[in-house]
């Protein structure tokens, strides 16, 4: 396979089209953009987490009452709402958590 590079025709093999080394140029990622992504990343895996245990604690509550006892059964959902919030959170203000994490650098 060929492609051109600084207007040079270059061979490259398919192993290198793979790895991403064709020719083209990848900026570098700073730490606070890295960090920025990693954040957002964290609080979508959250809300992933948090979403079917609000469902599986409904359900607790809801098998729980029929019985006339409810107890502690809240306690799950009630948690896992405040884990949504959380990763909600995380999702939308990466940027504001990324600033506070990296507050004594320049980058």
């Amino acid at each position: 396979m060929s492609t051109f590079y600084k207007d040079k025709l270059v061979e490259i093999t398919d192993q290198e089209v793979m790895l991403g080394l064709s020719g083209t140029t990848h900026t570098d990622m700073k730490s606070k953009q890295l960090a920025n992504v990693l954040i957002k990343i964290l609080g979508l895996s959250v809300v992933v987490h948090s979403i079917p245990a609000i469902i599986t604690g409904l359900f607790n509550i809801a098998r729980a009452s029929g019985r006339g006892w409810p107890g502690d059964y809240w306690f799950y959902p009630v948690s896992s709402v405040v884990l949504l919030a959380l990763g909600v959170y995380l999702v939308a203000k990466s940027r504001c958590v990324t600033e506070f994490l990296f507050k004594g650098e320049d980058e």
